[in-house]
């Protein structure tokens, strides 16, 4: 029974960094455009 939560609690962790991952991804990829852009001024 705690094999079968302890899985279930770490698939839900997985999903969670993936969600997190995908969210915060494009205000990286702003982030990293604008230090870019700023830099080469």
């Amino acid at each position: 029974m705690a094999d079968v939560a302890d899985r279930a609690k770490q698939q839900q962790d997985q999903e969670q960094t993936l969600i997190g991952s995908l969210f915060t991804l494009p205000f990286r990829f702003a982030a990293v455009m604008f230090l870019s852009l700023g830099g080469s001024h």
